[in-house]
């Protein structure tokens, strides 16, 4: 077995002591640091307290007032831990709870060492990639939160407003609460043929310098703006990202 080249730290929380020192040995030859062994789940929290550990294996049925599942999911919700289950069986019960703390994978004994690898490998990488998309969220929020300029996100197909910076609503005049309820419809002073065929052009062309635009404030009043949007991706649905730049007064 070629070792793998990582100083990366997993836990073992295994109740069987022939299992465990197994997995121990396995996972040292593949470079891995497995520091100690628990078989409670008390112990794996007091262990985690103490160091983070990069990965979980958890056993679901532990000794003690604790099982892997209770554990697992203080572990996940304190220290972000990714989670493997190891399970001789797993009925819907135990299935329905496992899923409530968003594990990486399971395991069913017996382990096989080729199995272990690849599902260890693929949720270290997938937690790896979740956490570069949590602080790549995490920066855009405040960016556009701290921007100058207005933004406002709407769906395509709804046209419902998916999101509007601090900035938009200080243009406006409307609060964080009534986002949810307004459609781009109701911000842009325009025709909705016009409007139409706007998105329709964005879409198209993925970007595209709007111009001279007006948005409609809350009370009604008509606030001329430069604008210019492009096509992206929000939950999986096409969606449109509006900046836009006051450039005069507000007008009745």
């Amino acid at each position: 077995m070629a070792e793998a080249t990582t100083s990366q730290r997993i836990l073992i929380a295994e109740d069987d002591g022939i299992i465990a020192a197994r997995l121990q040995s396995i996972l040292t030859k593949m470079g891995y640091t497995v520091p100690t062994v628990v078989a409670y789940g008390e112990e794996a929290l007091r262990q985690a307290a103490e160091a983070p550990p990069d990965l979980a294996l958890m056993d679901i049925r532990l000794a003690g007032d604790m099982d892997g599942i209770q554990a697992g999911g203080q572990m996940r919700a304190r220290w972000g831990t990714p989670l493997i289950y190891l399970t001789a069986y797993m009925d819907d019960n135990l299935l329905q709870r496992a899923r409530m703390t968003e594990p990486y994978g399971y395991l069913v004994k017996p382990i096989q060492d080729r199995e272990l690898r690849a599902t260890i490998e693929i949720a270290l990488y997938r937690h790896r990639t979740d956490r570069q998309l949590r602080e790549s969220e995490e920066r855009y929020r405040a960016v556009v939160s701290q921007a100058v300029e207005s933004i406002l996100l709407f769906d395509v197909e709804t046209g419902r407003l998916l999101e509007a910076n601090p900035a938009f609503q200080r243009l406006l005049g409307y609060a964080a609460q009534d986002i949810p309820a307004l459609s781009v419809y109701d911000v842009l002073a325009h025709e909705r043929a016009g409007l139409e065929q706007d998105v329709a052009a964005i879409v198209r062309d993925r970007q595209r310098v709007l111009g001279a635009r007006q948005c409609r404030a809350k009370d009604g009043a008509l606030v001329d703006v430069e604008a210019s949007a492009s096509l992206i991706a929000c939950d999986g649905r096409p969606a449109i990202c509006v900046l836009a730049h006051a450039t005069g007064g507000r007008k009745r």
